[in-house]
């Protein structure tokens, strides 16, 4: 029996590189179940798909490699397709500690913040712009006046140039805190622009992240957690005439898996790498913007632009 020790806290596709599940688009798999992204919009689907674990993954791969010394490689290969896993065997399946398909916590930053509200945001800006192009109203331009027309309230971060230019066109330039502020402002924003069903899909999504986002869980609040993780799909599915995929992507998949992820871990706050993001973003990222790219000289470059960020900080504290 598996004793679980740690976590392992990464996106989809480090996920599905540590435990060598397929990630082909006809084989997309969930390296926590074995449902597929056919099915990743269904929520009853994620629910009653089967857990992965190491004695299942390592017997199908185990079968296949002997199949392929009795010189059957294409149907064992054949094998591990149909099981979404790559034909070469996990030298973590070795290790008695941990089972590596369920020690794979996901990175709610990327899932929550970067990942669904981002989503949800480019599908109401979609849905904008079928209400009101032949009217030649600019959707985008609709939300950055409401936007910046929002009153100073503490604690709350206005938006005077809107999102738009930041937030859906340069992708990535947005941090978790910038996106939660707008989570704040976004159903006053929306208010008489779309529909109502919209506006409910939203209110669902902020009820479900409330929920899962807690800092402290029971068994009552894991309940409200499944019941509003239901609710996120069913209202969502309105939305899939502007996702490419009919919302069949794995961040949303991946809410289905956030009960057995509060018990397995604790809240999922221990599953957040935004420390270090944010980190990366102000040491590495802005650093890097500020220099002229050139290979040789980047790294001096990215020191001497920190050194005088430092600088320019210590002076601000002593006056």
């Amino acid at each position: 029996m598996c004793v679980l020790l740690s976590s392992v806290v990464s996106d989809w596709v480090e996920g599905a590189k540590i435990s060598l599940v397929l990630q082909m688009p006809s084989k997309r798999a969930c390296h926590t179940c074995d449902c597929l992204v056919e099915c990743f919009s269904e929520f009853h689907a994620g629910v009653t798909a089967n857990l992965r674990s190491n004695e299942q993954s390592k017997g199908v791969v185990t079968k296949a490699l002997e199949m392929a010394k009795k010189r059957q490689k294409t149907l064992g290969k054949k094998l591990c397709s149909e099981s979404s896993l790559c034909f070469r065997p996990n030298v973590l399946w070795d290790f008695d500690v941990f089972d590596v398909h369920q020690c794979l916590g996901p990175d709610c930053l990327h899932v929550l913040d970067l990942g669904i509200f981002e989503w949800l945001l480019k599908f109401v800006y979609a849905e904008l712009e079928s209400l009101y192009d032949d009217e030649g109203k600019s959707a985008k331009l609709m939300i950055t006046t409401r936007l910046a027309a929002m009153p100073y309230f503490p604690a709350l971060v206005v938006f005077p140039n809107g999102i738009e230019k930041v937030g859906i066109e340069k992708k990535g330039k947005f941090q978790g805190a910038e996106y939660r502020n707008i989570m704040k402002q976004i159903l006053a924003v929306l208010f008489d622009l779309v529909p109502a069903e919209t506006v409910q899909a939203l209110r669902c999504f902020l009820n479900f992240y409330e929920s899962a986002k807690a800092p402290w869980h029971t068994e009552e609040t894991l309940e409200n957690l499944k019941r509003h993780t239901e609710s996120l799909f069913a209202r969502m599915a309105r939305f899939k005439k502007f996702s490419a995929s009919e919302l069949n992507f794995p961040k949303l998949h991946v809410t289905v898996h956030f009960d057995l992820f509060i018990r397995t871990f604790g809240r999922l706050g221990n599953l957040d790498a935004e420390t270090f993001e944010t980190f990366h973003h102000h040491r590495a990222q802005i650093p890097y913007e500020q220099t002229n790219k050139q290979k040789g000289t980047l790294t001096q470059q990215v020191t001497f632009f920190q050194k005088k960020r430092k600088e320019t900080i210590n002076s601000k504290r002593s006056s």
